[in-house]
């Protein structure tokens, strides 16, 4: 059999109880090779504790803090070089 991967990419806010839902209802199907992977890119993980406690080995977190700092640098340099 082929294995089979659902992803659930989360960035920001969410509903976890949703994201649980459709993780559950994953995770229950009849298909032997299936593998669950949750992407959650946040200011912190949220996910993370549910995930070990649904037994998802595939959690990916990426802290979003980086993007948020580049978001700011970049403005301020834009205005930089739009100046005459």
């Amino acid at each position: 059999m082929k294995l089979i991967t659902v992803v659930y990419p989360i960035y920001g806010k969410f509903d976890k109880s949703r994201l649980e839902t459709a993780v559950t209802s994953a995770i229950n199907q009849d298909y032997t090779t299936l593998r669950v992977l949750v992407s959650e890119e946040n200011i912190l993980p949220t996910f993370e504790s549910a995930a070990k406690r649904m037994g998802i080995s595939s959690y990916l977190f990426t802290t979003i803090r980086h993007s948020l700092w580049n978001l700011y640098f970049n403005c301020y340099r834009n205005l930089y070089l739009s100046s005459p």
